[in-house]
């Protein structure tokens, strides 16, 4: 098996004046997953999750757990998912993402990997009951960064490995499933519907590899820490997050108002003491 490549900097393609705005406010906007641009990967991602538990074989000792589980995925086509994403890339300087994401100009937001992946931050002072504690800003473990997986382009993806991984394996979900303490049934029901939501998350058509998703996934958002607001009839959540220490470039693009936008991030990153690294797209972009 191929080893993946882990890119050090994920990318988040934007306009110029939803930049200004992330960096003023320091906040990240995650969108209600049924939401968002394309309706039909909420279908695609229940589809296949459903076709590959349905064939994956089971002895009867987790024949009921194997039921429970196909009649729990059917549920989520009837109920909104209480999920939210923000959307990256691996790409830096991709023409597509730059025509896609900032049609009339825009930049790419490099976001540190490693930052994203531990969390974006979190007040925890409610947490505690308002006890004084160090550093009470801390990376949420809640904001979970998931890699995209792409369908062939007849739109089949073979998740029989990470079924086995993620929902059979031994001494998991499925002896969870048969023990009748209300302690272990909520850890277990909490647990199995997070991994659902990642799996559906995280599968996107063929057609859509070059984007290189990642995903930053936030199921069921505390509404103390993540309020629900809306704009357009959208839903979203803000994720707060320290930009001298989470993004480490951002790039210009190659078409629309580019001189603009060239001197707004140098103002912003000048204006606020930021040290992310400028770079102009090397896309020569036709009109």
């Amino acid at each position: 098996m191929v080893k993946k490549e882990i890119p050090e900097i994920l990318y988040h393609y934007t306009s110029i004046e939803a930049f200004v705005s992330i960096i003023e406010s320091q906040n990240m906007r995650a969108t209600r997953y049924d939401q968002m641009n394309d309706m039909s990967e909420v279908q695609l991602g229940l589809d296949l999750l459903l076709e590959a538990v349905e064939k994956y074989p089971v002895d009867r000792s987790y024949r009921d757990y194997k039921e429970f589980l196909i009649s729990g995925i059917n549920s989520y086509r009837e109920e909104a998912l209480e999920v939210y994403v923000l959307s990256l890339s691996a790409a830096s300087d991709s023409l597509y993402q730059w025509i896609a994401y900032t049609p009339h100009g825009g930049v790419a937001i490099g976001f540190d990997r490693r930052k994203v992946q531990k969390g974006f931050l979190c007040d925890i002072t409610r947490k505690v009951f308002g006890a004084k504690v160090k550093n009470p800003i801390r990376p949420d473990p809640a904001n979970r960064l998931i890699r995209c997986q792409y369908t062939d382009e007849n739109g089949n993806l073979d998740l029989q490995p990470i079924i086995a991984e993620r929902f059979f394996k031994p001494n998991s979900y499925g002896s969870m499933f048969t023990s009748q303490k209300s302690l272990v049934q909520d850890v277990f029901l909490m647990t199995l519907s997070l991994a659902v939501y990642q799996t559906i998350c995280s599968i996107k058509h063929g057609a859509y590899a070059s984007e290189r998703e990642w995903r930053c996934v936030n199921l069921r958002p505390d509404p103390d820490d993540y309020p629900v607001k809306s704009e357009a009839n959208r839903f979203y959540i803000e994720m707060k997050f320290d930009p001298k220490e989470y993004i480490k470039e951002v790039w210009v693009s190659p078409h629309g108002y580019r001189k603009t936008c060239e001197m707004a991030v140098s103002y912003l990153k000048k204006k606020y003491n930021l040290a992310f690294v400028i770079k102009k797209s090397k896309i020569p972009f036709r009109r």
